[in-house]
């Protein structure tokens, strides 16, 4: 009975995550699968709350907006100016 909970939580906690990782990876660019896999946690929240009826606290939700701000940031890129141009870079 163990090893059959074992296998379940394992395969489906562990194995099938990886593979939708490395698929993502294939066939996405890096900076959106990495975007994608910051924004777990949230994920996680929102299941929790609305699944489970749990009640995020004040710091949850302060690290929510830090989060998604991370994301917002990462997908339209810091402004032109902060990057050093090619040129510079060589």
């Amino acid at each position: 009975m163990i090893t059959a909970l074992f296998v379940y939580a394992g395969l489906p906690g562990q194995v099938l995550p990886y593979w939708a990782i490395a698929m993502a990876g294939r066939r996405l660019p890096a900076v959106t699968t990495s975007l994608g896999l910051l924004a777990t946690p949230v994920v996680s929240i929102v299941v929790a709350t609305l699944w489970l009826g749990e009640r995020p606290g004040l710091s949850l939700l302060v690290a929510v907006a830090l989060i998604l701000g991370g994301v917002a940031l990462g997908a339209t890129g810091a402004p032109s100016g902060a990057r050093p141009s090619a040129a510079a870079v060589q």
